[in-house]
């Protein structure tokens, strides 16, 4: 044994190229044999699915896998040209399914030498239904946790021919439920499906849920068709379900021409308050109180505007007087008769004058 190792020794000293062609062959096949042990990389429905490995000129790498895309990623470029990468991180092509499943980085896609990896992928995330299965607001987006962040799949809601997209959100997706248009009061069937690359791989949920019924106004101050005479009180509007926020507008009606007025809107309870911020409105014109939107505190709103007109009066009128043009006794005590009810602390003689 002694002999031959110093036989070989005595080779290479006297054939370095040798040594040196025999050290880089050894080292390549080491390098190569260990390269094929495969690596594991647990998928992650999260975001992105990686694993730390140096690999040199990765531009010459294809992938090759039935199910995932396997890319260099955090390559290290000198000069235009990419020298290596530090990580590999792979990408779902069909939907995934838990289990294991193989891929490999090679030249040419040749299957040695090559890097292989072992892609670990769990159950799907779960979705929590619970909030679905008592009434919802028809307006307020629709908040669905998932057992783990998903920016895999798509979740889609719909309803009869309206769908809206559910975006990731925290721990879950929420849904513009708005968008569905559901008829309040109602029981409205939903479908809840999970996607993939825009075809649907599961239903979540297929069922009729409770719609929770619409904020409805049950007092107001000024009522349709009304005759205001104050000038300055504020509009009050009540509902029926304690408020988060209102809208609302006041609109003029001149001539063919529509002449908005700000308000300020304030909310305490069911009770609405709608104050015109100008000091006086134009008097002896028709208006129109809207009640635009409510948000009640279990999320449901109005079934539509609520539309109030009036008439702002253009101030006292006499209704009746108790003597006639003519003929009037000089000691007649004169009675006006005014169309509303005036100001206590009015002086009448400022306003009044006779004449003759």
């Amino acid at each position: 044994m002694k002999q031959t190792l110093h036989h070989l020794w005595h080779v290479l000293r006297q054939h370095p190229w040798r040594s040196l062609l025999i050290g880089t062959c050894s080292i390549i096949a080491v390098s190569s044999i260990i390269a094929m042990i495969p690596r594991t990389i647990h998928f992650s429905y999260a975001g992105e699915s990686c694993v730390s490995k140096l690999t040199v000129f990765p531009r010459t790498l294809t992938s090759t896998s039935a199910t995932h895309e396997v890319a260099v990623k955090n390559i290290v470029s000198v000069g235009g040209v990419e020298l290596f990468g530090r990580s590999v991180c792979v990408t779902p092509l069909i939907v995934p399914e838990s289990g294991t499943q193989s891929a490999r980085l090679s030249v040419g896609g040749i299957a040695f030498p090559a890097l292989y990896f072992r892609i670990v992928t769990p159950e799907a995330p779960s979705v929590g239904l619970d909030v679905i299965k008592k009434p919802i607001a028809a307006a307020r987006p629709l908040s669905l946790k998932l057992s783990t962040l998903d920016t895999t799949f798509d979740y889609i809601l719909s309803s009869a021919n309206r769908s809206v997209d559910c975006q990731a959100s925290g721990g879950g997706v929420e849904c513009d439920i708005a968008v569905l248009q559901l008829a309040q009061g109602e029981a409205q069937h939903l479908k809840l499906e999970r996607q993939f690359d825009g075809k649907e791989v599961a239903t979540l949920f297929n069922d009729t849920v409770e719609v929770l019924p619409a904020v409805t106004v049950t007092e107001s101050s000024v009522k349709d068709g009304q005759t205001v005479y104050t000038k300055n009180d504020p509009f009050v509007i009540t509902t029926d379900k304690p408020l988060l926020s209102a809208t609302a507008h006041l609109e003029r009606q001149d001539n063919e021409e529509k002449v908005k007025h700000d308000v300020t809107v304030s909310v305490d309870g069911p009770r609405i308050e709608i104050i015109p911020t100008e000091e006086e409105l134009p008097r002896a014109a028709v208006y129109t109180l809207v009640l635009d939107e409510v948000e009640a505190k279990d999320g449901s709103g109005l079934a539509g505007p609520h539309q109030i007109s009036f008439t702002l009066s253009g101030g006292p009128k006499v209704a009746s007087m108790n003597v006639g043009a003519t003929s009037i006794d000089p000691g007649a005590r004169i009675v006006l008769a005014l169309d509303q009810t005036r100001k206590e602390d009015q002086a009448i003689t400022d306003i009044v004058k006779v004449q003759g």
